[in-house]
């Protein structure tokens, strides 16, 4: 995985993915199951986790809590859709824990690095914009 920083954005697996949606028809059950998807108890790699930190914040952009760093493509894929509901939010928020426990590839990758604390108070950051 190609990664520059610490920002959900931040890496190519978060990029494709988020081109990749926005060629798909897809709405906010699209980004529920994939949420979903993340909470079985096999080990979770480290794309389908950054799958899950794209969802979780066009989620909470959805829910009028963007971040700044919000690529176009994002906007372009929030553009007409109605707010998401609370079961929407609360998906979000269990598949963002589940990457913060064990088994989870790209937890266990950012905790060898020097800019763990940073990479896991962004992910907290998003969960809290979700509500």
């Amino acid at each position: 995985m190609g990664t520059w920083g610490t920002g959900t954005f931040q890496n190519d697996d978060a990029l494709d993915f988020l081109t990749e949606l926005g060629g798909i028809e897809s709405d906010w059950e699209t980004l529920v199951r994939l949420c979903k998807d993340a909470l079985r108890p096999e080990y979770l790699q480290a794309s389908e986790a950054a799958q899950v930190l794209v969802a979780a914040e066009l989620i909470a952009a959805g829910n009028g809590k963007p971040s700044s760093q919000l690529p176009e493509d994002a906007v372009v894929w929030l553009k007409g859709r109605k707010k998401p509901g609370p079961g929407v939010l609360k998906g979000a928020q269990v598949a963002l824990d589940r990457i913060l426990k064990p088994k989870s590839e790209l937890l266990e990758t950012w905790e060898k690095t020097d800019d763990f604390g940073s990479w896991k108070r962004e992910v907290e950051i998003l969960g809290g914009r979700l509500w």
